[in-house]
């Protein structure tokens, strides 16, 4: 069909079951595609004539300053940084040559990544070595770390003491490695984000040193007026199973949304 319509596909093209570097119909990844900034800027402009302008004509004395001049600062800012390799992956990036990886940025879906280094990293990550299966064996011998084990520890002689850490720690190393396992295979599922294209999925925002300074007033404006939860430490409980229970009716869950439906208290 493509040939009747006079289309030519390089000699490595095909039309994509599954993806393939070369394949045909492939979107170019645009910013463009992923919002219109042009669009939010002109809304944060209404909004901000409609029902800000009317504050700033009753109280003078405030100060006045472009909101879309702000976000869109912050948006080229957040666009122009790179993802951030998490530890995980800047660990097995260790024995790769630098001046390579450096070289140009590398496309996790478009396989832009140099094979040598990609070979080298499998084999570190699933090279077996003689301590793999430490934590292994820990597991299978059934050495289990108990509350009560340092209070053991008193009645025995000082071999024993030590057997007992080394089993401590080799099922601490066997934590320690599932942990490994599963990052490894969030990894290869692709569960972390390789590509900032938008705001939203881009590292530089979420990471805390990187934020910039106008973002990190509007979250916490946001925080402080109860717009986003953020997720809050429960006290402590010195005796959860001897404490006073309290009656669970619906007339003491009042909730946020009770407050908004039925008008002024």
């Amino acid at each position: 069909m493509l040939k009747k319509e006079g289309i030519k596909l390089k000699k490595d093209q095909n039309i994509p079951k599954l993806h393939s570097k070369d394949d045909f119909f492939r979107p170019v990844p645009r910013y463009d595609n992923y919002f219109d900034l042009y669009k939010i800027n002109d809304h944060i402009n209404d909004i901000w004539k409609e029902k800000i302008n009317p504050l700033f004509e009753m109280y003078p004395s405030l100060i006045k300053y472009n909101p879309s001049e702000t976000f869109t600062t912050c948006v080229t800012w957040a666009l122009s940084k790179k993802p951030l390799k998490s530890v995980f992956v800047k660990k097995y990036n260790g024995d790769c040559n630098i001046a390579l990886w450096r070289e140009y940025y590398n496309d996790f879906d478009f396989c832009t990544c140099d094979p040598r280094i990609m070979c080298r990293r499998k084999a570190k990550l699933y090279k077996a070595r003689e301590s793999s299966f430490a934590p292994l064996q820990a597991l299978f011998r059934g050495y289990i770390v108990r509350k009560k084990a340092n209070d053991r520890l008193r009645m025995k002689s000082a071999v024993e003491i030590q057997a007992s850490w080394r089993r401590k720690r080799a099922m601490l190393k066997y934590t320690h490695a599932k942990q490994c396992a599963v990052k490894i295979q969030a990894l290869c599922r692709g569960y972390y984000v390789r590509r900032p294209y938008g705001i939203y999925r881009s590292w530089a925002l979420w990471n805390v040193h990187a934020v910039p300074p106008q973002l990190e007033t509007i979250v916490q404006n946001l925080i402080s007026h109860g717009a986003v939860r953020r997720k809050r430490k429960k006290a402590f409980q010195p005796t959860p199973y001897r404490r006073k229970k309290r009656p669970h009716h619906a007339d003491n869950q009042k909730t946020l949304q009770w407050c908004w439906g039925n008008g002024n208290p």
